[in-house]
Parts: C-alpha cells; sequence; structure tokens
C-alpha cells in the first residue's frame, strides 16, 4: 500500500515546449522545420518526431531547452509549482495524445524531470489514442479509463495538472478528479498555482440499473449519456468507463 506522505500529479502534456523552443537559438534550423511541419499536421514530420522521440538528437535537444529553462514548458512549470504545493517528493504520470509531437514532448518532459533528482520521478508515460481513435466518444472512454485507472491505486494526494493539452482532455480529467477525489492544477500565466478544491461527485444510482423503459432510455440519449444504434440502446462507452471508475475506486 502506497504511504499517505506521497503525492502523485497526472500531468496533461500538450505540445507548448515544441511551440517554444522553436523561437530558441540553441534549436537547429533542421529539427525547427520539422516541429512546424508537425505542428501544422505534416503526417512525414510528425512521423519523424514520433521516431525521434525514443532517443536520439532531436529528444536531447528538447530536453536540453527545458532544462536550462522550465519556463519552456507550461507542464514542467507546473510540475514544479505542485511540486513546491505538496511539499513532499511527488510521483508524475505524463498523459499525451497519439501524434509524434505530443509524444516527444512528453518524453524530452520525463528525461529532464528525472534528471532533476528524487524530488520529482516519472513512473510513466501514457499515450492515449485519441486521433486514432474512431469517434469521439471512443476517444473519450479511453482516456477516462486509462487516467482514471491510474489515479484510483494512488494513496496520499492526488493531482492532475491542466495546463497543457487538449481541450477535451482538460474537460475529462476535470470529470475524472471529481470521481477520484482528485485535485485539479492549473498554472495561470502570471506563475500562480491554482488548486482547485476536490469536489467528490458520484454517478446516478440509476445508470447501474440493468432494466429500463423506453422512456427512461429516451432521456439518456437525450442527455447524450446512451445511443440507439442497430435496433438497440447502450450506454455510451465512456459513461460505462466512468461507472466501472467508481466501483473500482469505492474498492480502495
Amino acid at each position: 500500500m502506497k504511504s499517505v506522505n506521497e503525492a502523485y500529479l497526472a500531468l496533461i502534456v500538450g505540445t507548448s515546449l515544441l511551440r517554444n523552443a522553436i523561437n530558441s537559438k540553441s534549436l537547429r534550423d533542421e529539427t525547427k522545420d520539422i516541429i512546424n511541419k508537425s505542428l501544422n499536421q505534416d503526417p512525414e514530420a510528425d512521423a519523424r518526431l514520433r521516431a525521434a522521440a525514443l532517443n536520439g538528437r532531436i529528444l536531447d535537444e528538447i530536453s536540453n531547452i527545458v532544462c536550462s529553462d522550465p519556463r519552456m514548458s507550461a507542464e514542467m512549470s507546473t510540475a514544479i509549482a505542485v511540486k513546491r504545493w505538496a511539499d513532499r517528493s511527488i510521483d508524475i504520470d505524463l498523459f499525451s495524445t497519439d501524434t509524434g509531437a505530443s509524444i516527444l514532448a512528453a518524453n524530452a518532459l520525463a528525461k529532464c524531470i528525472n534528471m532533476r533528482g528524487t524530488d520529482m520521478k516519472v513512473t510513466g508515460i501514457v499515450v492515449t489514442p485519441i486521433f486514432s481513435s474512431i469517434s469521439f466518444n471512443d476517444a473519450l472512454g479511453k482516456f477516462l479509463n486509462i487516467m482514471g485507472k491510474r489515479i484510483i491505486t494512488r494513496r496520499g494526494i492526488s493531482v492532475i495538472g491542466v495546463t497543457g493539452g487538449l481541450k477535451l482532455e482538460v474537460v475529462a480529467a476535470t470529470i475524472i478528479a471529481m470521481l477520484t477525489n482528485a485535485r485539479v492544477a492549473y498554472l495561470m500565466e502570471s506563475g500562480e498555482l491554482v488548486i482547485f478544491p476536490a469536489i467528490p461527485i458520484k454517478l446516478s444510482e440509476s445508470l447501474l440499473k440493468m432494466e429500463r423503459s423506453k422512456e427512461d432510455w429516451e432521456e439518456l440519449v437525450k442527455n447524450g449519456l446512451a445511443e440507439y444504434r442497430d435496433g438497440e440502446y447502450s450506454l455510451m462507452k465512456w459513461v460505462m468507463n466512468l461507472l466501472n471508475i467508481t466501483t473500482q475506486s469505492d474498492t480502495y
């Protein structure tokens, strides 16, 4: 069992580091060109960044930039601020989307964070298949499932950093925080860290019912919690994942 004196940060990673690194004089022109193309949705350039995320000169370049100046990354600045707020060592999971740019940023951050010492340690890099998912609901369901399961196994202080990343991730992460009694952290441009209070919520017990009337199903469809497909009603996948997270959290 984890000590209650430990702290855990689920940090959503976007591409702020790469966008800021483009203006760095220490970055090669070739690297700047690849990053620019990737951020403008060039699939070939993004594939090169995905390959570079594992090892090599580009990863070292980006990592050195953020290590020399943490302000180059909203995520790195958030991690440092949360560590200071928690006043204890902190385990960090980095959550990136499935683009090469986001994966590279996450790996560069991990490399830099782990170089800082034992007060902050990256315990995992989680790639959420948002852009390769077949639908919005599928992507949301996967994200809720992945992040929720990691948070409910933690003891002590749990924080979700939402300064970076997609708006979709931020909204979903806030829902997860409410369901798992975690805190939400956002770093203002002024440098002020805002820690939102834990506001525990539970899904309506009516969602757990096995038998529903047509009127019940229609109400759920109207509220965006269910769908009617191929002649059958069913709860949205992301709702099922939320129910699963809630059930598991009650056992910890």
